[in-house]
């Protein structure tokens, strides 16, 4: 958990992640009647300037509305990626509820072997027959 305050940015690099989401909150259970807090998140391949990123999406918090998530599909595995956050008003608390990673599963191919298999085991009968004839 990390807390965001306002005017303060906080980036978090993440590895081999396809989708990630993340929880916002009030800092107290019970937030006072003119609590607020919220801000932009944008996402990156590279650590760029302040507002050069991918927008991702904003938070938004109130007295009526402690608590609020955001989940981020970056639509591949990527080997690297930063998400920064811009609290642009207020203070709030921020949870990485998890970071998918969806690596593709290796896919068999036998048929494939066999075929070569089958080839190899071919050419060498063929082989064989060419120079019995010969």
């Amino acid at each position: 958990m990390a807390t965001l305050t306002q005017n303060t940015p906080l980036t978090l690099e993440l590895s081999g992640v396809s989708k990630a989401e993340f929880s916002f909150a009030s800092i107290t259970a019970t937030p006072y009647y003119s609590y607020a807090a919220g801000g932009s998140v944008q996402w990156s391949t590279v650590q760029t300037c302040a507002w050069c990123g991918t927008a991702a999406g904003e938070w938004n918090l109130s007295y009526y509305k402690s608590g609020s998530s955001l989940t981020i599909d970056f639509g591949k595995v990527m080997e690297k990626v930063y998400v920064t956050f811009y609290p642009t008003y207020g203070t709030s608390t921020m949870t990485l509820v998890n970071d998918a990673t969806e690596m593709p599963a290796p896919v068999p191919v036998p048929a494939a072997g066999a075929l070569l298999g089958t080839a190899m085991l071919g050419a060498v009968i063929w082989k064989k027959l060419a120079t019995r004839k010969a």
